[in-house]
């Protein structure tokens, strides 16, 4: 890494970039101070990976005139929106990934990481654990390992993280994040400036390097994830993330249904010691949620799920609130059983996944009456039994999708 740092006058994003080695979005950091000061601790962080690689540091195309004071680093305007928690690739050319995919490929470089984590918690490692796997070990995509607490990213450790797990085969909790690493490998399968016809629909990229057989690993970044708005709406969230992800499922099935076991992958780094216990959280408006659903979205839950299953939950409307416990096999069955309704659009797919919100804050609710007192590290073995009764149960799935009109639970 050598030559002085470059200045940067607005550029049309559409012009060829630089040419780079390693080409780092600053997603997180906005503005001017912020982006110099970032551009600094990446190449402090990726000192010693090689001293004739070059860097370019992609940040937004509307940040004027830009000195970095860095050294090593060129500046690569992009037209980007922040990123979403969760790495998808879209058909809008101002998505986050799509535009460094489409960045990377066009400055040739080997190696591309987005950073979503803001410029207080940015440190050099960060950009290092990103980095370091591809450039060195040839891996295509790193995910992030954060430092988490006992109730950070529960939608994640309730839907994402197991339903993945069982469906793909692969064993990375850290999906919903905001900082990832990749291959030029995975640039090209995903950029082509739109011209990919998979970019007509939203594309999760874990799932299609598994199915390309890419190389995954993890990397412990010790940072945490950056909190939610606090106005977060989760009929909106859920719009977002689950029904984007129960489309890329529909589209893999023929994949997902051979898969039979999940596995490791490498991690890179060691975690930081469990910290201090969960506190007690009042679960009472959660379930209060939950019982008031089952009396006012009865008819659309008869639609989406079997009986047994509505048995069930009636049940849970009855218990107190200190005794509320929604089973992880039952649990599993209600993911797959919405994801099955969405795929046969048995109702307005936004009213689907606006009737499963309820349901999560049952299974939130159950949660944290069990891991109250807990570290993060027994929080992470209960995750680990609902991922294991996701796999057991991912049979039900698989009969439920082949034969939908057939398989009568």
């Amino acid at each position: 890494m050598t030559g002085e740092a470059a200045v940067a006058t607005p550029v049309d994003p559409a012009a060829e970039p630089p040419r780079c080695d390693i080409l780092v979005q600053l997603a997180g950091c906005r503005t001017a101070d912020e982006i110099r000061e970032g551009t600094r601790r990446v190449v402090d962080g990726l000192r010693g990976l090689g001293d004739d690689l070059t860097i370019g540091i992609a940040c937004g195309s509307d940040c004027g005139a830009l000195s970095v004071d860095a050294g090593g680093a060129a500046i690569v305007p992009v037209d980007a929106a922040p990123p979403e928690r969760f790495p998808i690739v879209g058909a809008v050319p101002t998505d986050a990934y799509r535009a460094l995919f489409d960045a990377g490929r066009r400055s040739g470089a080997r190696a591309m990481a987005l950073i979503g984590t803001e410029v207080d918690q940015l440190t050099p490692g960060v950009a290092r654990a990103l980095l370091q796997p591809i450039i060195a070990d040839d891996f295509d995509v790193v995910v992030p390992v954060y430092d988490r607490q006992v109730y950070d990213g529960l939608l994640n450790a309730a839907i994402v993280y197991p339903l993945t797990r069982a469906l793909y085969g692969r064993r990375i909790p850290g999906q919903l994040g905001v900082d990832f690493g990749f291959s030029a490998r995975v640039a090209e399968r995903l950029s082509q400036g739109g011209q990919n016809p998979r970019l007509r629909r939203p594309v999760w990229i874990l799932p299609q390097a598994i199915a390309d057989d890419m190389r995954i690993c993890q990397a412990v970044l010790g940072v945490r994830l950056p909190a939610p708005p606090d106005s977060i709406d989760l009929a909106t969230v859920f719009a977002q993330v689950l029904g984007s992800l129960f489309v890329d499922m529909e589209q893999r099935a023929p994949f997902w249904q051979r898969v039979q076991r999940s596995q490791a992958v490498p991690t890179f780094g060691t975690a930081a010691p469990g910290r201090a216990p969960a506190e007690p959280v009042d679960v009472r408006p959660m379930i209060e949620s939950f019982v008031n659903a089952f009396r006012n979205l009865q008819r659309v839950w008869t639609i989406l799920l079997p009986p047994a299953t509505l048995v069930a939950l009636k049940r849970l409307t009855l218990v107190e609130p200190e005794r509320f416990r929604l089973p992880d096999d039952l649990w599993a069955r209600i993911v797959y059983d919405f994801a099955l309704g969405h795929r046969l659009r048995v109702i307005n797919r936004d009213h689907l996944l606006g009737a499963l919100v309820p349901l999560y804050l049952a299974w939130v609710a159950s949660y944290a009456l069990e891991v109250q007192g807990a570290t993060p590290a027994a929080a992470d073995v209960r995750i680990e039994r609902l991922c294991a009764a996701f796999e057991a149960e991912k049979p039900y799935l698989v009969r439920r999708w082949r034969w939908p009109d057939r398989f009568n639970p």
